[in-house]
């Protein structure tokens, strides 16, 4: 296998949190996985697109899909998401009939309470790196004081 759109190995879908209302997507397959679906779309069903869903399971109405280009790797960022619902993200093919074929999934994320685990640990990091500096001071100010 080749190295995929950032580094990493071919035939990935990935979903990262940018910040609480936007997910960044990234995907690579190699030429041999997209050669696959190609034969397969050509015998079954040729006049399907290549789809990128977000999925809501909760609220569907926050769900969204995007046609794409059939090519090996791109990106896409879903903005204005909703952080209270968990979502998921599907990479596949649409048919004529309106059946979707999931070529990737990616596990489930919830923006929200995610973000605001993250901010935390920075609150608290940020505190105690504040601790840490005012005790720095502090052992400069008494070494200083005693020479």
């Amino acid at each position: 296998m080749g190295g995929g759109a950032f580094g990493r190995a071919a035939n990935e879908l990935v979903c990262l949190l940018q910040d609480p209302r936007t997910l960044f997507v990234y995907w690579a397959f190699s030429p041999e996985r997209m050669q696959v679906v190609r034969d397969f779309l050509d015998k079954f069903h040729p006049a399907s697109p290549l789809v990128l869903r977000l999925v809501c399971k909760a609220s569907p109405t926050h769900s969204r899909e995007i046609t794409l280009t059939f090519r090996p790797s791109g990106s896409h960022y879903f903005r204005d998401v909703d952080p209270s619902f968990a979502y998921h993200v599907e990479l596949g093919l649409k048919t004529p009939r309106g059946q979707f074929l999931v070529l990737a999934r990616t596990l489930g994320i919830i923006p929200g309470p995610f973000w605001a685990v993250q901010k935390a640990g920075e609150e608290a990091g940020a505190v105690k790196a504040d601790k840490a500096d005012k005790g720095g001071k502090e052992l400069r100010n008494f070494i200083s004081h005693r020479s």
